[in-house]
C-alpha cells in the first residue's frame, strides 16, 4: 500500500521551518507549492489525480484542507497540522505581512496601523479574507461542515495529527518515532526569526482581538492540540525515562547541527535559497 503524508499548513505557524524539515527528509519527493492563494484550496479529486500522475510522496500546502484528502483503498494517507495560540498568531501575521519586502504596498497592513487593521476586520468580518488569514479551525477543516473536535482528527482517509507549534520538538520526535522510514531525522540548526514590530501591542489592541469571532474556536482547537500530544506522547513513550532519553538525543542533534562551522555546512534546503533569492530581487 503506497504511504502518501500531507502537511496541512496554517499560514504563520511552523511553516518555513517544518516545510525545511519535510526537504531534508522527503528529498525530491516532497512537492511544495509556494507561493499560492491560500484562500482557496484544492478539491478531492484533484489530489488523487495528483497522486496518480505524479511520484511524489509528501505534499505541502496552503491550499490543503482535510476536506481535499480523499479516501483511497490503495493509499495510506497521513496528514498533520500545527497551530498556534491565536492571540499571537493574529499579531505575528500582521507584523510579517507589514514588515517583510515582498508585501505589496497596497496591502492593509502596510497601509494601516494595527489598532486601525483590528478595527476594520470588527467592522467587517469578510475584510479579513484579504489581509489575514482568520480561523484556524475553519482553515484545517475546509468545506466540510463544522463538526466537535475529536471528529476533527478522525479521519476517514487515514491518519491525522493536530500539534501546537509551542511544543514543535516534542512534535518532530513524535514523527520520528511514528515513521522512522520516512522521518529519518528530523533536528535541525537555527530556529527561523520572530516577526519584527514597529508598533506596541497596546491593551486596547488585545481587547479588540478577543472580540473577534472566531477567537474562541481557535482557543480550543489550541488546547485540544496539546491534548493530542500529550496523548500521543504518552503512548509512544510510557516512562519519563524513555521521554527525557529522545527529547536530550534530539537536542543533541539540533545542536550539533547548529556548532557546524559555516565553511562546511551544506548548501541551505532549497525553500531557504528560494526565500534568500526573493528578497535580493525585492531589495533591489
Amino acid at each position: 500500500m503506497r504511504k502518501t503524508f500531507f502537511h496541512i499548513h496554517v499560514p504563520k505557524t511552523a511553516g518555513w521551518m517544518f516545510w525545511d524539515i519535510l526537504e531534508q527528509n522527503f528529498k525530491g519527493l516532497m512537492k511544495a507549492d509556494y507561493p499560492s492563494p491560500s484562500f482557496e484550496y484544492f478539491a478531492p479529486e484533484g489530489i488523487e489525480w495528483a497522486l496518480r500522475q505524479y511520484r511524489y510522496t509528501c505534499y505541502t500546502s496552503h491550499a490543503i484542507r482535510l476536506s481535499s484528502i480523499p479516501v483511497l483503498s490503495n493509499h495510506q494517507m497521513v496528514a498533520c497540522s500545527f497551530v498556534r495560540d491565536p492571540v499571537k498568531r493574529i499579531l505575528s501575521s500582521y507584523f510579517y505581512c507589514r514588515m517583510i519586502p515582498e508585501t505589496g504596498s497596497w496591502h492593509p497592513s502596510k497601509t494601516m496601523y494595527l489598532n486601525e487593521f483590528l478595527d476594520a476586520m470588527l467592522n467587517d468580518p469578510e475584510y479579513t479574507r484579504l489581509p489575514l488569514d482568520i480561523s484556524q479551525e475553519a482553515y484545517i477543516r475546509g468545506s466540510q461542515p463544522s463538526q466537535s473536535l475529536e471528529s476533527i482528527v478522525k479521519q476517514d482517509f487515514g491518519k491525522y495529527h493536530l500539534f501546537p507549534t509551542e511544543r514543535f520538538d516534542d512534535a518532530l520526535i513524535c514523527l520520528e518515532k511514528l515513521y522512522p522510514d520516512e522521518f529519518r531525522d528530523c533536528s535541525y540548526g537555527e530556529r527561523s526569526n520572530t516577526s519584527k514590530k514597529d508598533q506596541e501591542v497596546t491593551t486596547e489592541d488585545l481587547d479588540k482581538i478577543e472580540q473577534l469571532p472566531w477567537i474562541a474556536k481557535d482557543r480550543a482547537l489550541h488546547a485540544f492540540a496539546h491534548e493530542q500530544i500529550n496523548s500521543l506522547m504518552e503512548e509512544l513513550f510510557p516512562d519519563e525515562v524513555s521521554l527525557a532519553a529522545a527529547r536530550e538525543d534530539f537536542a543533541e542533534r539540533c545542536k550539533s547541527k547548529r556548532e557546524v562551522k559555516p565553511d562546511f555546512q551544506n548548501k541551505a534546503p532549497i525553500s531557504r535559497r528560494i526565500r534568500s533569492a526573493v528578497q535580493t530581487i525585492f531589495k533591489g
